[in-house]
């Protein structure tokens, strides 16, 4: 159980609906175009109930103005009704930088956000027993309680301190969404094939 744990915290570890493998069709930058609107991110996002390795994951995103909101919930069945465990990220700052074109002359955005909040939760008494039995990020696990993990390191994962600035890309089809992997340093320069469907 504690692998299966560290497993998917890795997949859904920072933004962590940026975090799934790139496709095949992944973009690069090769060009620059005009600047865009944080209006076009407005709403409410979600990745249905899915397998994910040894879980099952479902992913919210909600864009408010400047703010964005993450849950991702691990559930141990198919049909996602058995929550294991969440992780919740709130950013802020939401800033909308350049257009670029991939190299199949697909519109990209640029933008950055601050993280403000990351928290996990557990739900299952058997995972918070095995968080504490390791002492995960040094903290003291409660079921159905959060606890916030900006900044901490916990096992092999470190993550990103509160107010810290990552970069990233996203690509608008119709109602759908899909991000690259976030980075404190520089843009990505390809989109995940996670997708973001508008609720």
């Amino acid at each position: 159980m504690k692998n299966q744990i560290l497993g998917l915290l890795v997949t859904i570890s920072y933004i962590g609906l940026f975090g799934c493998a790139p496709s095949d069709s992944s973009s690069s930058k090769v060009s620059t175009a005009s600047t865009g609107s944080s209006a076009d991110l407005q709403g409410t996002y979600k990745i249905s109930c899915a397998v994910d390795d040894d879980f099952y994951k479902v992913t919210t995103l909600a864009v408010r103005a400047t703010d964005i909101l993450e849950t991702a919930t691990a559930y141990s069945d198919s049909d996602c009704t058995a929550k294991v465990y969440s992780i919740v990220t709130s950013s802020t700052d939401v800033n909308i930088g350049d257009g670029i074109l991939s190299d199949n002359g697909t519109p990209l955005q640029q933008f950055t956000f601050k993280l403000s909040s990351m928290t996990i939760t557990s739900f299952v008494n058997t995972v918070t027993s095995g968080f504490n039995m390791q002492g995960y990020c040094g903290l003291t696990w409660v079921t159905n309680t959060s606890n916030e993990v900006t900044g901490k390191t916990c096992d092999t994962l470190t993550f990103p301190s509160q107010n810290s600035t990552a970069k990233n890309i996203y690509q608008k089809s119709g109602n759908t969404l899909y991000f690259g992997e976030p980075s404190g340093t520089t843009y990505p320069t390809t989109v995940n094939n996670a997708a973001y469907m508008k609720q």
